[in-house]
């Protein structure tokens, strides 16, 4: 047999050996590296999760501190409230007139707490203020005495239909604090609502910071 020949076929058979073995090794690297990057993918999403699972705890952890916070100051004004409830009947005979600044002070309060919404400052603002920043120089209740009554009845009877048709609407001094206490609960469950909104524009920025992994 011709020597070439025999070497052009040796070369033939191994290169043939060397194309398998080459292309057996290729598909182990690629097995390899498709195993490599999913256990990263996976790797990745678990921290993913991990993380998001993170804030989403965080964002539970501060409202349920923030809705605390709200049913605790709430509850303080409804419990000063209704200490003054005690005395109320007894402060609105001997001074009328005084227990209508209270009032007016008490109610002028929440509703400043109420127009404030969720801005801390300005509720402490209000809660802070001297009584004399809420009241005015116009009386805040009307005092009906029998002398004004006698006053009234004799103008009626010198023929002023203005003192003949009269009546006064109003709140009794239970009905009053009841009313406080009502508004006090308006006034903490607008700031709830108001922290949740706050809260959840917080958790949407920052669900925005991760970025997810490549799929």
């Amino acid at each position: 047999m011709n020597p070439t020949a025999m070497m052009g076929g040796v070369v033939v058979v191994m290169g043939i050996a060397l194309y398998f073995l080459f292309g057996a090794y290729t598909n182990q690297v690629e097995l390899r590296v498709t195993a490599q990057i999913a256990a990263a993918s996976a790797k990745a999403e678990v921290e993913y999760q991990a993380e998001l699972d993170r804030k989403e705890q965080a964002f539970h952890d501060q409202l349920n501190a923030e809705r605390q916070a709200n049913v605790k100051a709430q509850n303080l004004h409804i419990a000063e409230i209704n200490q003054y409830r005690q005395k109320a009947e007894r402060l609105a005979q001997v001074d009328p007139l005084g227990f209508g600044d209270d009032y007016h002070v008490r109610l002028a309060r929440v509703m400043c707490r109420i127009e404030a919404g969720t801005d801390h400052s300005k509720v402490e603002a209000c809660n802070n203020a001297p009584a004399e920043a809420y009241l005015s120089d116009l009386a805040f209740t009307l005092t009906v005495t029998a002398g004004n009554a006698e006053i009234w009845a004799e103008q009626c009877e010198d023929g002023n239909r203005d003192f003949c048709d009269w009546s006064i609407t109003g709140f009794t001094p239970q009905a009053a604090l009841t009313l406080l206490s009502w508004l006090e609960q308006v006034d903490g469950y607008a700031r709830e609502q108001g922290d949740h909104i706050n809260t959840l524009h917080g958790l949407i920025k920052m669900l925005g910071e991760p970025e997810p992994p490549d799929k």
